[in-house]
């Protein structure tokens, strides 16, 4: 059963690759994705500065990961490269594995597979992949942090809410109206009557100094 899993973890990862390269190789030429504009153009300039050591810090009129992420990127592959889009098409396509990975441990195999499926064909997906906006990222922290959430659900392991607050704050610096979840998971974590009240501090505790 393990191997069957990872199996399918791993075909649903090249598929879902395999389709984002492909539009990324269609497109790479296209204007809009040679020359970006509005935030795409924002975060490029922000990401180049961090690469060239001209960024002077201030106030971040935008959250602030994904510049530093793309900034990584540009050391690594060079502006321009159309490695830096498939980058962020591996990462969109780790994003339909959590998202298979939740569904199987909350629904089992079948609707684990439909909903990887429609993941990987997902076009709204697919379209951000190939575009210097922050959704491939925050996409990823997210289904990451649920992931763990369900896990960390029937488990005392503080090791797991701490991941839990990881990805999520993670997330809150990539968008900042994420920081909405912190409340809802307290709250849910509090309203959980099979934990005992210390048992319940230990995970609210462990979750907040992760997102911290």
């Amino acid at each position: 059963m393990r191997r069957r899993e990872l199996a399918t973890g791993a075909g649903l990862f090249l598929v879902a690759f395999a389709f984002r390269a492909l539009y990324i190789a269609q497109i790479a030429h296209e204007p809009a994705v040679r020359y970006p504009v509005l935030d795409a153009l924002a975060y490029h300039r922000w990401a180049v500065a961090l690469v060239e050591g001209t960024w002077q810090g201030g106030v971040y009129y935008q959250d602030p990961l994904y510049p530093y992420f793309l900034s990584l990127l540009y050391r690594v592959f060079g502006q321009g490269s159309i490695a830096v889009l498939l980058c962020q098409a591996a990462l969109d396509a780790g994003s339909v594995v959590l998202l298979w990975a939740t569904a199987r441990r909350l629904f089992g195999v079948t609707p684990a597979l439909v909903s990887g499926l429609l993941a990987a064909f997902y076009a709204v997906f697919v379209f951000y992949a190939a575009l210097l906006l922050k959704a491939p990222l925050l996409l990823f922290l997210f289904n990451a942090s649920f992931l763990l959430l369900v896990y960390a659900a029937d488990s005392d392991a503080l090791l797991l809410w701490l991941g839990v607050g990881v990805a999520l704050g993670l997330a809150a610096l990539t968008r900042a109206n994420a920081l909405l979840f912190v409340p809802l998971l307290l709250l849910w974590i509090a309203l959980d009557r099979e934990r005992t009240p210390s048992a319940r501090a230990r995970r609210a505790l462990a979750a907040c100094a992760g997102i911290a």
